[in-house]
This record gives structure tokens, C-alpha cells and sequence, in this order.
């Protein structure tokens, strides 16, 4: 017994020693902490205003301004103040208010609710034709993009005599293949009366209106038309259905005028479009016939040599795009004359296009690795280990390509952003910084975002970097790889690549037996981070399921159907987008670099492209959709630096591309 409680004692006594020792260790690990700390702590607690200012923002959207009333006093100080500002000025809008709004434009400036009520103030000044305050209110929004705004702005200088100003934006909001609001029908009317509009611009509208097909706005700008040109306008429509009669019918006297050879333009495109294959063949055939006579029209050379590039045709498209004068080859004809020859084999030819571009492009990592590929090609190997051992020592996907080739360690290490504590704590206390706070408290995400669309602009990278620190701290996530990338500072592998949702990830990774860093990686790709987030074809969530792929792999999966909401849910998007993920993977006998091809353009596209002989890494970069060339490059590298994120063993990009 004596010696049970003299064991027992001399227990209590180490884990005494232990808990003593923990909490002298804590608190030295506190006292480091607290600057970092600091600038979290110092904020104030805004909470209470926070409930107040949903209720009110409420009340004001119902246009009930009781509540702001009674609450104004409590709320004044509050960083979301300006916004129940703007919605109580937008109900009470009036130039007896000038005063009080110029003030709050310029208090303001530079922001989501400035920006707001700028545009309402404008709109209103419109409709009561205030064209001189209008000209002195007016610019260039950053969020808006309504042609009545620049409309209104060519009238108020029409009506205050700056024509020289204006006859150029007229010119500008007239050359649309759109229909233009009723709100530019007064500045084109008074275009067309002053010979600011002829005919000319009539005709190139016209063209380019007719790309879409016969409609309401062609039938309009064909009665505009002078006489000398409805005989064009005629062959134009016919042009729509059967261009190559109408190119044909043309030929060698497209030439004979502007009118002609803008027609042939626009028949040729039609051509292309349908097929290109046929467009040069007919286009080589007429060039040959009336050269050196006829003009050459370059741009329907470009488009044909593109044209090509999309069905596939990289040599015929290398013959078309290198014959352009120099004059013609823009930078995404000179990318693909080297990436066509690449595709067809031609090393020299490659070499020898990475060459022609200007000094700064030939120096990025992409044509730097592809020089090097090109000179081993042709047996330069000392020349091109050179420059591979410079690659090496960068930190992206061209890099760890060709640490591959020299079979040497990737570069792979974060260096982490170097920030001011002073600094972060100046940026908390600006208005804007402290309205993104809010909304990010209140998971307002859309309008963080919205609000940092405006800091970006105004800020040096080095404020953008420790903004990132800042967001980190948050744990806004997207907020933090936007404010990485704005500043130039990627280096920081640990910011630029947060590791959220681990349990979903992990959960999904072993349920559908993928690596957890593949998952990732497209999630970081699709999404950033951002739930509920939608793109333009429709696709939701963290992996961007489309609702039509998500009902395929619910019912294969045997599970009830959920509702586009639900799908935003992090659980039930990562599940699909993992399943849908392995589904490409065994489609595609387990070749990953088809299965992501397939993930972001689609199997259909993916069936056209994969019968290409090519290396893996010269058929991603010869992928017709820039997109999906883009995609596949940076998903492969994010898997890469998920690895390193995870502590797991370096995965090299050339086993990735086997995978």
C-alpha cells in the first residue's frame, strides 16, 4: 500500500512537473503569438451594429426608412453605414439632394455604394435631361456595363458642343453587331443627320450584324444603306446561307473596292466557319490567280491557319499562320506558329518562331522549356541542358517539366509573403478593408468580393501581400489566394493553397479511392475555395458540377436528387465532383491528363483530341481551347503542391501524366 501511494504520489508529482512546464511553454508560445495577433484582436466588436444594420438594410429594401431613422445615430460609425446611405438616397433621389450626394460621392470614393449611387444620380439626371450636370457627374464604371450610361454621355456632349469629344464615342457605340438600347436612338439619329454616321459605317455594321444571321437590326441598317450599296447588302444576305456561291461569285474583283473586299471577308469567314479545310483550298486557288494584282486580306489567312488549328490540322495551320507578313502575326498567331510546328514535329521551325518573338515573351518559362525540348530534338543537348538547369530553379509546372527531363528535384518550397505587422494594422483600419471584414463576417462573400474589386486598384502589391496575411487570419480563404495572385507574390505555397474542407476531401478521396491532392486540385482550380459560387455555362460549387452531370451521377450512384441549392453544399458538391472525377479517370483507362481534359471541355471534345499521336506534354499544349490548355497545366501543378501541402512524397508531374 505505501508503496502503491508512494508510486502513486511520485505519478502526480511528474505530471505536475509536465503540466507546468506545458503551460510555461504555452504562455512564452503566447507572448510570441500576440503581435501576430494584434491586429485581429484590436478590430472592434461590431456585432451588435451588425444585427442592426440586416434589419434596417431590410427595412430600406422595402422602402420603410423608419428604422434608419431611429438607428441612424447607433450606426453612423459603422463600416456598412454608406450602404444604407445608398439605399435611403436611391428612394429619395432629387437635385434638391445635389448637395448631399456630391458630398457622399466624394466621401466615398472608389467603392461599391459610390459607384451605386453615381449611377443612379446619372440615371435620374437622364431622365429629366440635366445634360450639364450629367457631362460633370459621368465615368466609366468599374462594375457596369450598360450602353445607355455612354449614350447619355455622347448626348450631354452634343448638347453642350463638344463635338469633338463626341463624334468618336457616336462612332464607338454605333459599330456593334448589338442592339443598342432606345436610350442611343437620339446620339444615332443625330450621327446619321451630321454625316458622323454615313454610309460606310452603316455597311460595317451591317457585316457585322449579319454574322448573327438576318434580323430585326439588319432589316433596319439595309434600309439605311445608300443605294450605291444595297446590291452588296443583297449578296451579303445570300452570303449568310451559301458563301461559297457568293465567294465565287466575287473572286478576282474583291479587290476592285473597300465594299468588295470587306464583303469577301465576311463570306470567307462564313466559309471558314463551315469548313475550313474548303475555305483554303478556295482561297489558295483565288490568290493564285489574281496575285500579284488583288490585295491579300491577311486577316482571312489568320483565320483560316486558326481555323485549322481547331480541327486539328497543325501543319496545314503552321503553312497558313507562318506566311503572314510581320505585321499580321498578333501574339496568339506567334504562340501557335511554335506550337503547330511542335505538334508536326518540326523542331527547327519551332526553334525558329520562339526565336522571332520579342525578347521578354521568349524568356518565360513556357517558350524557355520548349526551346530547350526543340534543341535536344535536334541534338543541341548541350545548349538545352543549359537552359533547363536555369528552368529548374523556378517554381511552376514548365519548371518541374524539365527538372523532370534532368531527373533533379522540383524547386518546390514555400517562401512565405515577408509582412508588416504596422503595416496590416494601418490596412485593418481603412473603410474598405474594415466593409470587406463585415461581409466576410456575415458571409456575405459575393460582396467581399465586389468591395475588393475596388481595393485591388487602389492599393501597391506590397499592401495587396499583407492584405493576404490579413484575409488568412480571417480564414477567408478565396479572399487570400485573390490577394496572393494581385500582388505578384505567389512564392507563399501555404497561402496560395489552403488545405480547407480536409475532412470532406479526405472522406471523398477514400470513398471513390482518389488521391486527396487530385481532388484538391481541381477544387482549387474550379472554385478557389468559394461555396456558392455559379459560372456563366451554369456549373455550381467547390468542383463546379453541371445540375445535368449532377442528376447522371446521382442516379448512378442511386441517391435522391437534390435541388441546385443543395448542390452548393460542400458534402454533397465534393462527393459528385469526386465521382465524376474517378468516372473520367476509368473512362479514359486511367489516364489522368484525358480524364481533366474531359472534366473542364467534356468527353465529346476530348474524343476529337485524343487521337493525336503526341508526347502528353506537347498534346496539352496543342489543345485547341486555350481553356482547357490552361486547365489541365495548372491542375497538374496544384496536384503537385497538395502533395507537398499534405506532407505527403513528391508526385513528379511526368508520373502525374501516366497516372
Amino acid at each position: 500500500m505505501t508503496c502503491f501511494r508512494r508510486a502513486e504520489r511520485c505519478g502526480f508529482i511528474i505530471r505536475l512537473f509536465v503540466l507546468r512546464q506545458r503551460l510555461s511553454l504555452r504562455a512564452s508560445l503566447l507572448l510570441v503569438l500576440l503581435p501576430f495577433f494584434s491586429a485581429v484582436s484590436a478590430q472592434p466588436d461590431w456585432s451588435e451594429q451588425r444585427a442592426l444594420f440586416n434589419e434596417v438594410e431590410q427595412f430600406l429594401k422595402n422602402n420603410n426608412r423608419t428604422p434608419l431613422i431611429r438607428h441612424a445615430k447607433a450606426l453612423a460609425s459603422y463600416p456598412l453605414y454608406p450602404y444604407l446611405q445608398f439605399y435611403d438616397f436611391k428612394q429619395r433621389i432629387g437635385l434638391d439632394k445635389e448637395d448631399q450626394i456630391k458630398s457622399f460621392l466624394e466621401r466615398h470614393d472608389h467603392s461599391p455604394p459610390e459607384e451605386w449611387m453615381r449611377y443612379e444620380w446619372l440615371k435620374y439626371l437622364a431622365d429629366r435631361n440635366e445634360w450639364k450636370r450629367y457631362a460633370h457627374y459621368y465615368r466609366l464604371a468599374k462594375t457596369r456595363e450598360d450602353p445607355r450610361y455612354a449614350c447619355w454621355y455622347a448626348r450631354a456632349l452634343i448638347r453642350s458642343a463638344s463635338l469633338a469629344k463626341a463624334a468618336p464615342m457616336v462612332r464607338a457605340l454605333w459599330l456593334t453587331a448589338n442592339s443598342q438600347p432606345s436610350a442611343c436612338d437620339p446620339v444615332f439619329l443625330w450621327g446619321l443627320k451630321h454625316k458622323v454616321i454615313d454610309g460606310k459605317l452603316v455597311w460595317q455594321r451591317f457585316l457585322l450584324a449579319m454574322e448573327r444571321g438576318p434580323s430585326r437590326l439588319t432589316r433596319y441598317l439595309r434600309k439605311r444603306l445608300p443605294p450605291a450599296l444595297q446590291d452588296w447588302a443583297a449578296l451579303a444576305s445570300k452570303a449568310h446561307q451559301r458563301e461559297l456561291e457568293v465567294v465565287q461569285q466575287i473572286d478576282v474583283n474583291y479587290s476592285s473596292s473597300d465594299t468588295a473586299a470587306e464583303l469577301m471577308q465576311f463570306a470567307m469567314q462564313r466559309l471558314i466557319q463551315r469548313s475550313p479545310q474548303e475555305a483554303a483550298s478556295v482561297w489558295k486557288r483565288i490568290q493564285n490567280r489574281c496575285r500579284p494584282s488583288c490585295r491579300r486580306l491577311a486577316q482571312i489567312e489568320r483565320r483560316i491557319g486558326l481555323a485549322l488549328l481547331r480541327r486539328l490540322q497543325a501543319d496545314q495551320a503552321y503553312h497558313w499562320l507562318s506566311g503572314l507578313p510581320a505585321s499580321e502575326r498578333d501574339e496568339e498567331v506567334r504562340e501557335w506558329i511554335v506550337l503547330s510546328a511542335l505538334r508536326a514535329g518540326w523542331w527547327r521551325k519551332a526553334l525558329a518562331a520562339i526565336e522571332a518573338m520579342d525578347a521578354q515573351r521568349s524568356k518565360q518559362a513556357q517558350w524557355q522549356y520548349w526551346k530547350a525540348y526543340s534543341m535536344n530534338a535536334l541534338g543541341l543537348s548541350s545548349s538545352a541542358l543549359a537552359i533547363r538547369r536555369q528552368l529548374v530553379q523556378q517554381d511552376n509546372y514548365y519548371a518541374y517539366l524539365a527538372a523532370d527531363r534532368l531527373n533533379v528535384p522540383y524547386a518546390l518550397q514555400s517562401r512565405p509573403i515577408v509582412f508588416s505587422q504596422k503595416r496590416i494594422k494601418e490596412l485593418a483600419a481603412l473603410p474598405a478593408v474594415q466593409r470587406i471584414r463585415e461581409f466576410v463576417s456575415m458571409n456575405r462573400l459575393f460582396d467581399a468580393r465586389r468591395e475588393w474589386h475596388f481595393v485591388r486598384e487602389e492599393l501597391p502589391a506590397d499592401d495587396l501581400a499583407n492584405l493576404a496575411v490579413l484575409f488568412d487570419r480571417w480564414g477567408w480563404s478565396d479572399g487570400v489566394i485573390r490577394a496572393v495572385a494581385d500582388s505578384g507574390h505567389q512564392g507563399d505555397l501555404i497561402l496560395r493553397f489552403p488545405l480547407k474542407y480536409n475532412d470532406v476531401v479526405h472522406r471523398e478521396a477514400k470513398r471513390y479511392r482518389l488521391p486527396a491532392e487530385w481532388i484538391y486540385g481541381v477544387m482549387r482550380r474550379e472554385s478557389a475555395f468559394m461555396e456558392k459560387i455559379k459560372s456563366p455555362a451554369g456549373a455550381l460549387g467547390l468542383m463546379q458540377v453541371m445540375p445535368k452531370t449532377a442528376n447522371h451521377l446521382l442516379r448512378s450512384l442511386k441517391l435522391k436528387p437534390v435541388s441546385n441549392w443543395r448542390l452548393l453544399t460542400p458534402a454533397v458538391n465534393v462527393r459528385l465532383g469526386a465521382a465524376y472525377l474517378k468516372e473520367m479517370h476509368e473512362r479514359y483507362n486511367h489516364n489522368l491528363v484525358f480524364a481533366l481534359a474531359a472534366y473542364n471541355a467534356g468527353p465529346t471534345r476530348v474524343a476529337q483530341w485524343r487521337a493525336l499521336p503526341a508526347e502528353t506534354e506537347i498534346w496539352i499544349d496543342t489543345i485547341p481551347f486555350s481553356e482547357t490548355r490552361a486547365y489541365i497545366r495548372q491542375v497538374l501543378f496544384y496536384m503537385v503542391v497538395y502533395r507537398y501541402r499534405l506532407g505527403l512524397p513528391v508526385m513528379r508531374l511526368s508520373d502525374l501524366m501516366r497516372a
